[in-house]
């Protein structure tokens, strides 16, 4: 892959680095999205701690890729960052955070995602947090999920019945 090396990912880390704290153009901001997307595809786990420290500074459009990123790279060194972000106040941020929750397939995350589950009403969010608990699957995916079959509210009832059909 073209951004498999060191040198590679540490030139992509760098480029964005500088942008960031730019007013970027709508071109700017298009190769931004591209790197960030290739460094996320790297799979240098060295990544997540530099994106990790930029999240903080970045409007909400910035902060979706950087989360996307962080998903794609499937390290366990960004989660902290993920679990923060579940309870961003803009909607879109903390769906993102749900979703590279799954991507990472990682067992840490399914016990943030539940209580995403059992607690938020907000139907978009807590059909993402399924959505990423089914991605990250296994048997405790399984029986989290066979767990919210109880929950009264309607409508996350067949969000849950949805995932177990995409289980199949």
């Amino acid at each position: 892959m073209l951004f498999r090396s060191v040198k590679s990912t540490d030139a992509l880390l760098t480029f964005i680095g500088l942008m960031i704290n730019r007013n970027l153009s709508d071109h700017e901001e298009t190769v931004v999205e591209i790197v960030l997307d290739a460094i996320g595809n790297s799979g240098d786990c060295r990544a997540a701690e530099a994106l990790s420290n930029i999240i903080l500074d970045v409007g909400n459009s910035m902060k979706l890729n950087i989360i996307s990123a962080m998903g794609n790279l499937g390290c366990e060194d960004y989660l902290d960052e993920l679990i923060k972000m579940l309870d961003d106040k803009d909607g879109n941020v903390r769906k993102a955070a749900a979703f590279a929750m799954g991507q990472s397939r990682n067992e840490k995350c399914l016990s943030y995602l539940a209580s995403v589950v059992m607690g938020d009403k907000f139907l978009d969010f807590i059909g993402a947090s399924l959505m990423s608990i089914v991605s990250i699957g296994g048997s405790l995916a399984l029986y989290s999920i066979y767990l919210f079959l109880s929950i009264v509210d309607a409508a996350v009832m067949e969000l849950t019945v949805r995932c177990l059909g995409s289980l199949y």
